[in-house]
């Protein structure tokens, strides 16, 4: 292979710069078969990737969807330089994709055409680059190779934007490389801008760049005195580069979190460290290499690649390692050193991640320099053998020797790539687009799901449509109509059965989207299954209420289903394609869209008597209704379902959620289930919905009673208060227990209000033991057997009244003594404090427990009010009784210490200090409000009000209570508030001594309203955990709404401050 390096010595033309590589320039113009084959190559490439385009890959992916609607909303006159929405996406590829829509339209074709015309575009360009470094055998080869290639093929027949990174690339690099061999500032210039514009089409290209450095690097190492004359080409590029980049680039300088985003979503460094983070990257960097040669190394993605294709099969991959030798060997020359420092550097995006290896659209950059070394590899293999082919011949052709070895090397290399493009179309077309799981991923069901949903919205169906996302892009991209029309649900949390929609019937030029084109709708749908629930559906078709269920999304079993199955008719199935397949999470899933239309009013059953009415939010948004709290049985090792019916009164005023949390009765929360599945932006009134939360218990949480707490939270998780309201209507219930539960217990009725309801009455079973192993080191033994695991306490300091939790992961090791209790107290300089002595796990001690069985406790100590300042280390024991630890206790075998507690404790005063206006109110038993101060400006419209409260108990508070400052008008209702822990949270009242006077200061956002004279200051006090006010009476007796007014506040004169 040694003639394929040679080439004569000395200047070429190229600036002073000695080349040495597979061919000398080519001369002016294509040869005429060169020009063919060329043509062919094109012809060949846009062959593999227009056939059957408009079913292959089949449906529309949620990506690509994505994308389309972008492109959608630059038709319409958006000019973005980068899309926030989806965790952001660079634009260039959707101004791409509007183009062509405005010439094809908006479908799922549309969509891939982009990718596919960009690809053939790719393997020009691919020929135009290697040309330019290595002639026109390897500029031909090149491109062969890469109009063959499967991976290329893939990406060029989907609807993702990394297909754009290659053709920009090489243009840029084609550019570049005539500006450093010729010396145009105009080549650097374009070279240069096209660097910039690459940022404009994927996360993975922002490495091109870096190549590029990298490059320049390298040539001022092995050419400086080249480098040194180009130097001034370079800076031009450079500044071509920057702005290019420039409006994008100003966009990230002024939001950063849209730089990051995405990045810090896949980057293994935010998730590993330390040596197992290189670790990572050396195999990850391995799998990469070998994903390029080795079979069943491939990317394993159903999206980009028949799962553990090589990108090169082995024929190919030894061209390419054959190549990539030659070029190593000739390092010293640039055009060898480009597309081995290309690969290396566009690799780097799919090292760092922590995804499957090799990730395959994170690495698409290394295109079109990949097929550079196998070109040369194969040009050099075909050559050795021809040569052998010619001296093995009798009598040389009548056309000469060297013709011939030409015609015979130039055969071998046409059947290396016809072989290789054999291959590719039928791992393509035979192997991948027809497998279900090809259709699985690309959404297929979704697409037919799309169809069908249009045909019953034009007829004026109210459609639930039952989608693993909102709104999900694939259908809402194939039908318009469902964004805005149907109703969305995702039925692994919540089922609704919705208010009558006022939807209008379709207008006569009415169009209904198939999977890639729309066509105006039949009479009647198309028969796709069901057999005679298809007459069913005609005779019930107007203005009816319909379901649309993807059985791969949600299984036959899930509660969602069953529910359907049992109350609505199955009146189609819609069958994507035969058999069953592997999700990921099961493997017999049917792919198939399953129609229900109900045939009269459905509704929820509820089980037990139901108590009434427990309303949400401000009164009007939402009102869940409960029943007596049954008792559920939950083994620790299985999750636990609660299924809550709820009803809709009003369209609520904002973003709203429920949450549900597991909480043991000192208030600890040891399970939480978050989420809707039904949004609050479709919520009207009259729907009814069931929504499911699946608690996963902690298999190390104590057996014992636990309540299930239901919170309406705002967007940003904060729980909304709820209120009693009689009524008797349709209840909340939860899902049945497993077999042997115990019958529902009656228990009295919840309290008027709060932040959360009690929905259910749980008991945690034994069952489901956690246990440590045998060899496991505990941090702790107490003498009588019982190890401590884990132990942690609550940092930062803390003041008087407030609380300290504790959690300490215990294990029984052997024979532990039967004592349950655990001891806490506080020693240090300032003294020794006892807190609390409580049970280890309560109603299960450690006599109950097996070997080895391990308990997590949790423990809310409370400091005394009048404990001094300082650094405490608070300490547990189990060998003294009472109620803490003997004094001076140092660390031993029953004395264990948990952490450090830093108390801090403010100025003390017990004189009253001079107040702008007093006051003789009384709050609940013993606080008093001595009176206030109120800062000199009073209520301004849009501006802050200082109000200063000062406070007196009696005696220590036995619960704790939370101050509200209300700013409100004549109908009561308050504009602006300010609610808290007097103090501002550090003078908690359990803190308070005797006779104490609390300093305690609210400031308040008073609205711009134009009108202040009719607002007033109200103050109180109220419990945090029932919402209810503490009584107030004054000389002048009982206040009616438990709200002081402060009648002294008031808004300034305007004729005063013109004076």
């Amino acid at each position: 292979m040694r003639h394929i390096l040679a080439e004569p010595r000395g200047a070429d033309g190229n600036g002073g710069l000695t080349v040495r590589g597979v061919e000398s320039a080519a001369p002016p113009g294509l040869p005429g078969a060169h020009r063919v084959a060329l043509v062919g190559v094109l012809l060949g490439a846009a062959a593999l990737r227009w056939l059957a385009l408009e079913h292959h890959p089949p449906g529309l992916h949620f990506d690509e969807a994505v994308y389309g609607l972008m492109a959608e909303e630059i038709r319409a006159g958006a000019r973005p330089v980068y899309f926030t929405a989806y965790t952001g996406r660079e634009p260039l590829y959707m101004y791409v994709m509007a183009a062509v829509f405005a010439v094809v339209g908006p479908t799922a074709l549309g969509i891939r055409l982009t990718s596919a015309f960009i690809g053939i575009a790719t393997v020009a360009l691919a020929y135009t680059l290697a040309r330019a470094l290595h002639g026109r055998r390897i500029g031909l080869t090149a491109a062969a190779l890469l109009a063959v290639s499967y991976w290329h093929v893939t990406v060029s027949r989907n609807g993702y934007p990394n297909i754009l990174i290659p053709p920009i690339e090489a243009a840029s690099a084609c550019w570049l490389w005539r500006g450093w061999r010729d010396g145009r500032r105009r080549d650097w210039a374009i070279g240069g801008a096209l660097a910039g514009l690459v940022l404009y089409t994927y996360l993975a290209a922002r490495f091109y760049p870096v190549f590029l450095a990298v490059l320049i690097g390298y040539a001022a190492l092995v050419d400086f005195p080249t480098w040194r004359r180009r130097w001034s080409g370079v800076a031009v590029a450079a500044v071509a580069a920057a702005a290019a980049f420039a409006p994008l680039g100003w966009h990230f300088w002024t939001h950063p979190a849209d730089f990051f985003e995405r990045a810090n979503q896949v980057l293994a460094w935010e998730r590993v460290t330390g040596r197992e983070l290189f670790d990572l990257y050396v195999r990850n960097g391995v799998r990469t290499l070998q994903g390029l040669v080795w079979p069943g190394f491939g990317d394993p993605r159903w999206h980009y690649n028949l799962p553990g294709r090589a990108v090169f099969q082995p024929a190919i991959a030894v061209c390419f390692v054959a190549g990539a030798a030659l070029s190593l060997r000739r390092m010293r020359d640039l055009r060898h050193a480009i597309p081995l420092l290309w690969i290396a550097v566009l690799m780097v995006p799919g090292i760092l991640t922590d995804e499957l290896q090799p990730a395959g659209q994170r690495v698409f950059g290394m295109f079109p320099a990949l097929v550079i070394p196998a070109a040369i590899g194969l040009v050099a293999l075909a050559d050795a053998a021809a040569r052998s082919v010619t001296r093995l011949a009798s009598r040389p052709a009548p056309a000469g020797p060297s013709r011939r070895r030409t015609a015979v090397a130039a055969c071998l290399v046409a059947l290396a790539v016809g072989t290789d493009g054999w291959v590719t179309m039928r791992d393509y077309f035979v192997r991948w687009a027809p497998r279900p799981e090809t259709a699985h991923i690309f959404n297929a069901d979704y697409a037919a799901m799309a169809t069908a949903a249009a045909r019953d919205l034009a007829a004026g169906d109210t459609v639930v449509l039952l989608a693993e996302h909102f709104k999900h892009p694939t259908v809402v991209f194939l039908a318009p109509a469902t964004a805005d029309r149907a109703v969305w649900a995702e039925p692994r949390l919540a089922l609704p059965i919705p208010a009558r929609r006022d939807v209008p019937a379709a207008e006569p030029a009415d169009t209904v989207p198939t999977g890639t084109a729309r066509v105006t709708p039949p009479d009647e749908p198309p028969e796709s299954g069901g057999g005679p629930g298809r007459a069913a559906r005609g005779a019930a078709r107007s203005h009816g209420l319909v379901y649309y269920r993807p059985s791969a999304f949600l299984p036959d079993d899930a509660p969602a289903a069953r529910w359907l199955d049992a109350h609505l008719q199955p009146t189609d199935r819609t069958v994507i394609v035969p058999g069953r397949i592997d999700t990921g999470d099961r493997d017999d899933v049917r792919l198939e869209i399953v129609r229900y239309q109900a045939a009269g009013p459905v509704g929820f059953e509820i089980d037990g008597a139901v108590h009434g009415e427990a309303v949400f939010g401000t009164g009007e948004v939402v009102s869940p209704l409960f029943e007596i709290p049954p008792r559920i049985r939950a083994p620790r090792d299985e999750p636990l379902v609660v299924a809550v019916d709820w009803a809709v009164r009003a369209r609520p005023p904002a973003a709203r959620g429920f949450a549900l949390h597991l909480r043991d009765a000192a208030g600890f929360t040891w399970a939480q289930a978050d989420g809707i599945g039904y949004l609050a932006e479709q919520w009207r009134p009259g729907d009814h919905v069931r929504s499911w939360f699946t608690l996963t218990l902690d298999r190390a949480m104590p057996p014992g009673r636990y309540e299930a707490h239901l919170m309406l939270v705002d967007a940003d998780g904060r729980p909304l208060p709820w209120v009693r309201a009689p009524s008797n209507a349709v209840g909340l219930s939860p899902a049945p227990g497993p077999p042997g539960s115990a019958p529902a217990a009656p228990a009295a009725p919840p309290p008027a209000g709060g932040l959360s309801t009690v929905v259910a009455d749980v008991w945690v079973d034994p069952e489901g033991r956690q246990r440590v192993g045998r060899d496991t080191v505990p941090a702790f033994t107490f003498a009588d057997g019982l190890a401590v695991l884990e132990r942690s306490a609550t940092a930062g300091p803390v003041a008087p009244g407030a609380t300290v939790d504790v959690a300490i992961t215990w294990a029984r090791r052997g024979d532990a003594d039967a004592s349950g209790d655990v001891s806490f107290a506080l020693t240090g300089a300032a003294g020794w404090i006892p807190l609390a002595t409580a049970p280890i796990a309560a109603g299960y001690p450690p006599r109950a427990w097996d070997d080895r069985e391990v308990l997590r406790g949790r423990y809310r100590l409370r400091i005394p009010p009048d404990a001094a300042a300082g650094q405490y280390l608070l300490q547990a024991t189990r060998g003294w009784p009472g109620s803490g630890l003997p004094a001076g206790a140092a660390p031993g075998p029953m004395v264990l210490d948990v952490g450090t507690v830093d108390i801090a404790v403010g100025d003390r005063r017990f004189t009253p200090p001079a107040m702008q206006h007093a006051s003789d109110a009384r709050f609940g038993e013993g606080v008093r409000l001595l009176g206030y101060d109120v800062a000199p400006q009073g209520i301004q419209a849009g501006a802050p009000l200082d109000v200063t409260l000062y406070w007196q108990s009696d005696r220590t508070p036995p619960a704790g209570a939370k101050v509200f400052v209300h700013l409100f008008g004549p109908d009561g209702v308050p504009v602006a508030q300010h609610d808290g822990v007097p103090g501002d949270g550090a003078r908690p009242m359990e803190g308070w001594l005797p006779g104490e006077v609390v300093v305690d200061r609210h400031v308040i956002a008073v609205p711009d309203v134009a009108d202040v004279d009719g607002l007033t200051v109200g103050v109180g006090l109220y419990d945090p955990n029932t919402l209810q006010r503490w009584a107030v009476v004054t000389a002048g007796g009982a206040v009616d709404d438990d709200r002081l007014r402060l009648t002294e506040v008031e808004a300034p004169d305007p004729a005063a401050g013109s004076r």
